[in-house]
């Protein structure tokens, strides 16, 4: 996509303070950071922060000053965003003489990060990964020793800070934060193994919630020695331009998670997002050819954009239909998202008959032999529990093919609890959700694995009824 590309002169605020652990000189920081920035220690990161600062980056890591905190609170409570390298963050408070507390998660659970625990690597060659989302960064020259990967660290943020059913036990969430993994560490082999190590840079965006409007870029990897950051200063650079532009959420869902021969599939792409963004949408057939493409002009604004997309006549062949679609911003920033939709496949559903599974005495069969279960409790990757709300068949079918090759063959899934979302009225569950459930076991069909599907994990809702055995009970 060619566009023209507008940069903007950020106001960045970079905590470098050589009395800390893990510093780094201003010379080796330059390379790494877009554009011109403001260095503060930590006697003036109080300051610094309250002067319009748009991005506060630090690549101490966990460590940071312990009277800058209410400080940096009041920073990200009003949308600020931040880039944060070299560990977890906010774990290692540092007093004003000097003195670096004991790791701890009184700072971070403030943040909704969670608990964090330090990864082994295995003793082999690595290499660096980057996720399909930015697509600017070629991972096959990036390879590290484990020596040189230095330290990785998981965090697990708690994603929601409400319940969209407080009446209900064990409600899902809103979506107040966004999680999207930017770059990983794997094996610089798959035969050695497959799935990721560790995830290295992630993003969050704060859709709503108590940090609405920021963009945080975390990065729970503190390498050896800072040449492996240099060796991808370009992308640590993109990662960052990205983080200054504040939350930002690029979407592209089908009308219909399954459609029936004849129909014509509908799409919506949306974007909220401070700048202007420009999608190119490419609709692709089971075979991988090319059915459409579309463009469209999403203006940035602070509210939700949208386009919608027909196409121009029913589809013939039935499958699986991936629609991937391009984001590209102002300054010339990529964002790739990826959906799809089924078309009914009678052929595939007719097919999986023959693999169903028969109970005996002591085992379950399939076709006469013993079927071991192996599995998993499963939803989607992305939105968990909404996933027959926020239907992504393509996302479906990656994690499938993926637990295909671990060895999953069966899954566990369905409604946990908030029926509300499918249905308003008792009995009336809509349209789209039966479509998107028709599309999900389609997708196990294909990767033969066989569902159990829960419908309640909690208490049923009443529906403004009663409790039927609370009924029985009390008429006697």
């Amino acid at each position: 996509m060619e566009q023209t590309q507008t940069y903007r002169q950020m106001n960045i605020i970079v905590f470098s303070d050589p009395t800390y652990p893990d510093w780094y000189s201003p010379e080796t920081l330059v390379q790494l950071i877009p554009g011109e920035a403001c260095f503060a220690d930590a006697a003036a990161l109080c300051t610094a922060l309250q002067e319009n600062a748009e991005l506060f980056i630090s690549f101490h890591g966990p460590y940071f000053p312990k009277d800058a905190w209410p400080a940096i609170i009041e920073f990200l409570e009003h949308g600020g965003n931040m880039a944060i390298f070299g560990g977890v963050p906010f774990t290692r408070p540092v007093r004003e003489n000097g003195t670096v507390e004991v790791e701890q998660q009184a700072y971070t659970q403030q943040l909704y990060l969670g608990p964090s625990f330090a990864l082994q690597l295995p003793e082999t060659a690595l290499r660096l990964n980057a996720t399909a989302v930015t697509g600017s960064f070629s991972s096959h020259t990036q390879l590290l020793t484990t020596a040189q990967a230095g330290q990785c660290w998981s965090f697990y943020p708690k994603l929601t800070q409400v319940s969209d059913h407080p009446e209900e036990m064990g409600s899902a969430g809103p979506f107040d934060t966004l999680l999207t993994p930017l770059l990983h560490l794997d094996h610089q082999s798959p035969d050695q193994g497959s799935g990721h190590l560790a995830t290295l840079i992630s993003l969050l965006d704060q859709q709503s919630g108590r940090f609405q409007g920021g963009r945080w870029l975390l990065s729970p990897w503190k390498p050896a020695a800072p040449e492996a950051w240099l060796s991808i200063a370009t992308h640590i650079q993109k990662c960052i331009r990205q983080a200054a532009g504040g939350a930002t959420v690029l979407q592209v869902w089908p009308q219909q998670a399954c459609y029936r021969l004849g129909e014509t599939p509908s799409l919506i792409v949306s974007s909220r997002s401070r700048q202007t963004h420009y999608a190119e949408i490419t609709v692709f057939t089971p075979q991988r050819s090319v059915a459409q493409t579309f463009k469209a002009e999403l203006p940035g604004s602070p509210y939700v954009r949208e386009c919608s997309f027909q196409l121009t006549s029913p589809l013939q062949d039935a499958g699986l239909y991936t629609v991937e679609v391009c984001f590209e911003d102002e300054q010339g920033l990529e964002w790739h998202e990826k959906t799809g939709f089924w078309y009914w496949d009678a052929t595939l559903v007719e097919a999986s008959a023959t693999q169903r599974l028969e109970v005996g005495r002591d085992y379950f069969y399939q076709q006469g032999t013993p079927f071991l279960l192996y599995g998993t409790t499963y939803m989607d990757s992305k939105v968990q529990r909404k996933f027959l709300a926020q239907p992504n068949p393509a996302r479906w079918d990656t994690d499938f093919a993926e637990m295909k090759q671990a060895g999953v063959n069966t899954i566990r899934t369905g409604i946990w609890t908030g029926w509300r979302d499918m249905t308003a009225d008792p009995g009336r569950i809509n349209e789209s959700a039966l479509r998107a459930l028709d599309a999900f076991v389609m997708t196990a069909c294909k990767h033969q694995i066989q569902v159990i599907f829960t419908f309640f994990s909690f208490y049923p809702p009443l529906f403004e009824g009663c409790n039927p055995i609370g009924a029985n009970v009390s008429s006697t």
